[in-house]
């Protein structure tokens, strides 16, 4: 397989952006809304296209979003909570509902989850225990405080941006499932307004489900259709959402601020993201992308699929220069946006043993990216050992289809 050369980051990230401009105009035009551009990820589009459409930055994210919701369906909240991917301990889990193991200790004893286990990551029998709590007394009284707290400074900050007052509009955002649009509509709907007035613009769509019917999407790539083999890597999401990425922390909650809501970030690491060459990578796109923005619907079309071939070919089998630069992304995971690691650190046989057998002491979220960077005997045993947890993860969730 030919390597490519260690500019393909930049170009990939170059036509994916320019991509995304026409399809936002496009979407802008036939459907004449307000344009609301989601932090983080609509940050750099917002950047090239505020003086051209009609349009806003909305400070919202997954996390404060769900917050007020999650009262109404617990066992969603579980979900939510305790990420798949991030490594969870009852502490953690707790701080996103912004409370600790402590408040609920009788609860989590009773339930099997010992004072020596909130600070140690969860097993999944601790992992199903916890879900189990939170339709419990315990945590419905907590879940019920977050609503209180949350909801009254969210939905000021929403009608404060005009997303809860106009009749018509669409958001843009990177994608996957839509959770934060299919929230969005829900707020909608409890402010008297067509959930399905709300539409969007997408990168990527797993799926449509939980949209309101009728609700306006355009997307650039679906699973199941346009761009379907970029979903069946497993980096491609984080990969997307690197090139994506504000130059700000996540948006944690709200404050008023002289008459005003405005949204409460996270911590921003500039240090680690400068030493990256984050403000550099952003100027060079917003140099180039608009030189690449296709003039018409065949030449967008065009653009698209070798997007895609470009895309795969990176995420598969980068140089080892693309490699070493963007393997050192620190990407979160995490809702509440803590917790960032690299996305393909460059491991020795102990960091190899360690993620393999013990899945610490961090996620490795590119793993092609990591043997890019080794060599020799260290390469020959991560790709071995990669290519024997693929099948031993393939078995487990046959198992459990068989047991579901």
């Amino acid at each position: 397989m030919p390597r490519m050369n260690a500019a393909m980051g930049n170009t990939l990230a170059t036509n994916l952006l320019a991509c995304l401009l026409y399809l936002t105009e496009s979407h802008q035009r036939k459907y004449g809304h307000h344009i609301y551009f989601l932090a983080r990820d609509g940050w750099l589009p917002y950047r090239l296209l505020q003086y051209k459409l009609p349009c806003s930055y909305l400070s919202v994210s997954r996390l404060v979003l769900r917050q007020p919701l999650m009262i109404k369906d617990p066992l969603r909240a579980a979900r939510w909570c305790i990420d798949p991917v991030a490594v969870n301990t009852p502490r953690s889990v707790l701080q996103k509902l912004e409370a600790c193991p402590e408040e609920v200790a009788d609860a989590l004893i009773a339930a099997g989850i010992a004072e020596s286990e909130w600070d140690k990551p969860l097993g999944r029998l601790a992992r199903r225990r916890l879900t189990a709590l939170f339709p419990s007394p315990a945590f419905l009284t907590v879940l019920g405080r977050l609503k209180e707290n949350k909801e009254p400074l969210l939905t000021g900050y929403l009608e404060q941006s005009g997303i809860l007052t106009q009749d018509e509009a669409s958001i843009f955002d990177i994608g996957w499932n839509g959770s934060c649009h299919v929230h969005l509509q829900e707020f909608r709907s409890a402010a008297g307004l067509s959930p399905s007035s709300l539409g969007g613009v997408y990168l990527g769509l797993q799926q449509r489900d939980g949209f309101a019917a009728n609700t306006p999407l355009s997307v650039l790539w679906e699973n199941g259709g346009r761009g379907d083999a970029l979903f069946r890597h497993s980096a491609f999401y984080v990969l997307a959402e690197m090139f994506l990425t504000a130059d700000h922390g996540g948006v944690v909650g709200y404050e008023r601020v002289n008459g005003r809501i405005e949204p409460v970030l996270a911590p921003h690491p500039e240090e680690i993201y400068e030493t990256w060459g984050l403000s550099r990578f952003h100027d060079d796109l917003v140099n180039a992308v608009p030189v690449h923005v296709p003039a018409s619907e065949a030449d967008f079309e065009a653009l698209v699929e070798q997007t895609v071939r470009d895309f795969l070919q990176f995420a598969s089998h980068p140089s080892y220069d693309d490699a070493c630069r963007f393997g050192d992304w620190p990407a979160s995971v995490d809702l509440s946006h803590g917790n960032a690691h690299p996305l393909a650190p460059c491991m020795d046989i102990a960091e190899m043993w360690n993620f393999f057998v013990h899945r610490h002491p961090q996620p490795v979220l590119w793993r092609e990216g990591v043997i890019a960077r080794l060599e020799g005997s260290e390469r020959v045993l991560f790709h071995m050992a990669h290519a024997l947890d693929q099948k031993l993860g393939s078995l487990r969730a046959a198992v459990s289809r068989l047991r579901a």
